[in-house]
């Protein structure tokens, strides 16, 4: 599974014109009014149940976040028959903003992905994205599939709700990515090894001796919820 894709890179590279900062990559993510998901995966899907990891509870409006499943999709999700729609006009308006091919800079990796090791064995990095995709689900299907929860769900749920760390997505983006990373083969052994290893566990594929290709499909990148513990005013 491709984990740590780029999204958010290819996008701020064709908006910007040149190599993205981690400031601009935010800023068109949230431009969509998404949350950039950290790290891209295929997990979550609209309905789903979830919380955040490492939670600050005074941050009630993040510009990215890291989540975890309140309740297995099986005893979720799973239950609901009706299947997301597809957001025609959303779609349309993402596609023509990210799709290409990029360069960007081996830095973004290590500053916004967490690939540290790669960012200090890379050369250059080569970004495709294509496909993008806002799949939603209406405010009523989410509360149709919270009604449905089992018990322990459920109790789970209400647990993290007083915690004030409960939310339930509603609206994904997803899009087909793939990006190529050669080697700056003046390094050391070492640092290259040390690339690779981190490399594969996001799937790579060492295509040749001095590059890697990852390739993910339909991988969730940017997430819209809905807040289940919003805070008490007054």
């Amino acid at each position: 599974m491709f984990k740590k894709a780029i999204f958010a890179t290819t996008s701020a590279a064709f908006l910007a014109g040149c190599q993205p900062d981690a400031e601009g990559i935010e800023d068109v993510i949230n431009g969509y009014n998404f949350i950039r998901l950290n790290p891209p995966t295929t997990l979550y899907q609209p309905g789903s149940l979830v919380h955040r990891v490492n939670y600050d509870p005074r941050d009630r409006a993040p510009d990215d976040a890291s989540l975890g499943f309140l309740c297995n999709p099986k005893y979720s999700t799973d239950l609901y028959e009706d299947a997301p729609l597809r957001s025609e006009t959303e779609s349309k308006q993402v596609s023509r903003r990210l799709s290409g091919s990029f360069s960007v800079s081996p830095v973004t990796l290590g500053q916004v992905f967490n690939l540290g090791a790669t960012a200090a064995a890379a050369k250059t990095v080569q970004i495709s994205l294509r496909d993008a995709t806002v799949s939603t689900y209406a405010l009523d299907d989410l509360a149709r599939i919270r009604a449905g929860l089992g018990p322990h769900c459920q109790a789970t749920l209400q647990k993290n709700i007083r915690k004030q760390n409960a939310y339930q997505i509603q609206k994904i983006l997803t899009a087909n990515v793939s990006f190529k990373v050669t080697f700056d083969t003046s390094l050391s052994a070492e640092v290259r090894a040390a690339a690779i290893a981190e490399l594969g566990e996001i799937g790579a594929t060492l295509e040749k001796s001095d590059e890697v290709e990852v390739t993910g499909d339909a991988l969730i990148y940017g997430i819209h919820w809905e807040d289940l513990a919003p805070p008490v005013e007054g």
